[in-house]
């Protein structure tokens, strides 16, 4: 408790007597106690957190008077508190000189009553000259003595303005990337095609292949919901448009039957959840004009689950697929061509082997028949030499008949194909010492000298190709024949090769053979 004494004095001097009061004190010095305690506790939270706190006293004259500063604001500005504090305009010479005025103007709107909180950001150099960035928030409090103070949180935004200062960089580069690219491209939100898609497998769709192509209504609602954020001076030029507008409006516009087939496989990989795709396919210009282009998509990074960014980019193809068209073309007639000259060389071929057969075979056979008469009417002597005569008539008899055939199979025309292969078989074995066996499957069917002579020429020249290359001791021939169509096939034993474009190229070993087949 707390004592006070009174003496009580007369005019002469004497004491007569003392008075005394006693007071109770005892809660006021708890309640002291345990300011004291909640004090330390407050700095003590206010030191362990990575914000700052400060507060300052405003005098008559509108003057900060900086009364605390927590001790967080030497890791941010490299200056302890003390430092700042000794100063009164230490803290508004640590700020940058080009935000100076921003924070007073801030200050002065509070204690003016304009306002009653400001947030701020503003630079302030550091003690080693660096600059870094701060965010402060400043509050006006009223002081139970009626005086003013201004209380504030302060936190360090470097890194984050740093960021911000590098998604803008980035930002810049991917514009020019973008608006400068040499090909057309766009970015699209497909969003809500997600969102559509999600719906129709919850209503207990699968197979959208499909449902798009059952429903088109479907399809051209998809269609709607694209929306083209952006596109490029490069999308412009290709789709003929003088604003961005044009293009941004409608998407459905430069659809034709072609395209709408594309976006089907667009949508299907949608509900795959795949993130890109590439595609040929036709688009109309705002002119009207169909060009051929090849477009693909992909997903940006972070979107693969939303779609809600997807980056286009359409090429324009139309000249390439004009060429392709005209080799297409080309190579039509050049197979015509090639046919119409197979036809003439075997039918060529059929005339000499039956002139050979018709003319010089039969002279040769009657000159042999002749010789044989002479023989008997000669004496001995001469009779040997018409004999060495006769063999020599066999032998041209014998070439003559091989060459008929090399020219032409009389029996691919008498027999039919079967009949001429087995002989082949023959040949080739009596000839090249190459074992070949023949199975036949099924009747045959009708077939005209063409199509016979085209199958022959083929089969012998893949017989050759096994002699000369394959280093076989057997040889099968498959021939399965049906109603529609007839299957031959050549299979051997030997080494083989890796049958790759270029080995089916004519002149890579001098020859023509595989390529030929093919053709």
């Amino acid at each position: 408790g707390v004592a006070e004494k009174r003496l009580w004095e007369f005019a002469n001097g004497d004491v007569t007597g003392i008075s005394g009061l006693l007071s109770d004190v005892t809660k006021q010095k708890s309640a002291e106690a345990a300011f004291r305690r909640a004090d330390a506790e407050l700095r003590q939270v206010i030191s362990s957190i990575s914000d700052y706190v400060w507060s300052a006293d405003v005098g008559p004259s509108g003057t900060l008077s900086l009364r605390y500063f927590s001790p967080v604001i030497e890791k941010i500005s490299g200056y302890p508190p003390e430092i700042v504090m000794e100063d009164p305009d230490g803290w508004l010479r640590i700020i940058h000189a080009d935000d100076r005025p921003q924070f007073t103007k801030s200050v002065d709107r509070v204690l003016s009553g304009e306002s009653t909180r400001e947030e701020m950001e503003y630079r302030i150099i550091r003690r080693d000259g660096t600059t870094g960035w701060v965010r402060d928030s400043v509050v006006v409090r009223e002081l139970c003595n009626g005086r003013i103070c201004l209380d504030g949180v302060m936190s360090d935004i470097t890194v984050r303005k740093g960021m911000e200062d590098a998604l803008r960089e980035s930002e810049v580069r991917y514009r020019s990337l973008f608006e400068d690219a040499p090909i057309a491209m766009k970015d699209e939100n497909l969003a809500g095609v997600k969102e559509y898609v999600d719906g129709l497998r919850d209503a207990g769709i699968w197979d959208f292949q499909a449902y798009f192509e059952a429903h088109p209504d479907a399809v051209r609602e998809c269609v709607r919901l694209v929306k083209i954020v952006d596109v490029n001076r490069a999308a412009l030029s290709l789709y003929k448009a003088e604003r961005k507008a044009d293009v941004l409006a409608d998407l459905g516009k430069v659809f034709t039957d072609e395209t709408f087939k594309a976006f089907i496989q667009t949508l299907v990989c949608v509900a795959a959840g795949q993130t890109r795709m590439e595609k040929e396919t036709v688009i109309r210009r705002l002119d009207g004009q169909k060009i051929h282009v090849r477009l693909q998509w992909v997903a940006a990074p972070g979107f693969e689950q939303t779609y809600a960014k997807v980056f286009v980019t359409i090429a324009d193809i139309t000249k390439r697929k004009e060429a392709e068209d005209r080799l297409c073309a080309y190579h039509e007639r050049l197979s015509a061509l090639s046919s119409e000259l197979s036809r003439i060389e075997e039918k060529e071929r059929r005339r000499i082997a039956m002139d050979l057969h018709d003319h010089i075979g039969q002279m040769l056979a009657m000159a042999k028949i002749k010789m044989g008469i002479l023989q008997q009417e000669v004496s001995a002597g001469p009779a040997n030499i018409i004999d060495e005569i006769r063999g020599l008539v066999d032998q041209s008899i014998q070439y003559t008949r091989s060459l008929t055939f090399e020219l032409s199979v009389p029996i691919l025309y008498e027999l039919g194909l079967e009949a001429a292969l087995e002989w082949l078989a023959e040949h080739v074995q009596a000839k090249y010492g190459l074992p070949v066996s023949i199975r036949i499957e099924g009747p045959p069917g009708v077939m005209g000298d063409e199509a016979r002579a085209l199958l022959f020429k083929t089969v012998r020249e893949l017989l050759m190709n096994v002699i000369k290359h394959a280093q076989a001791k057997r040889t099968e021939l498959r021939i399965y024949n049906s109603s529609e169509e007839v299957l031959i096939t050549v299979e051997d034993d030997g080494i083989g090769f890796m049958a790759g474009a270029e080995e089916l190229l004519p002149g890579k070993s001098g020859g023509f053979g595989l390529f030929s087949v093919r053709e």
